[in-house]
């Protein structure tokens, strides 16, 4: 976690000294292709790491935006996040695992993953729910 968040933090350097030279445009794309792959890589692994660990991340990720925006540090970075298209680490995460869930769900990811999972619609279970109860009168 720590090497990630020092490769993120000299990228976010380079935006502060490009940021007065180009548009935004590239500092969303110099975003995109040098710090997103460090944030998304192996995510689903790491991503329910301690909240110290993911904040220093989701930090440098508002560092960034702040930068690209032209901020002043105390703004808020929801907005940011928003305008830009750009998911904060957290909703990266919960990305990632929909994104995988769908994989298995859908037959695309190798057998032996796909045999970790049981579909809910095979479970049987022996409980009377309420709707079942009034389905049955």
């Amino acid at each position: 976690m720590k090497y990630i968040a020092v490769k993120i933090s000299k990228i976010v350097g380079v935006i502060s000294r490009l940021r007065h030279f180009v548009p935004f445009c590239t500092l969303r794309s110099i975003y995109q292709s040098l710090i997103l792959p460090y944030l998304t890589y192996g995510l689903t692994a790491w991503g329910q790491a301690a909240n110290a660990h993911l904040n220093k991340l989701l930090l440098l990720q508002k560092r960034a935006l702040h930068l690209m925006y032209f901020l002043k540090p105390r703004f808020h970075a929801i907005p940011s996040f928003i305008s830009s298209k750009i998911l904060p680490i957290h909703l990266l995460y919960f990305e990632a695992i929909l994104h995988s869930v769908y994989e298995v769900s859908n037959n695309s990811v190798p057998k032996d993953i796909s045999d970790k999972f049981v579909k809910t619609s095979f479970l049987i279970h022996s409980c009377t729910t309420q709707a079942t109860k009034s389905s049955h009168s």
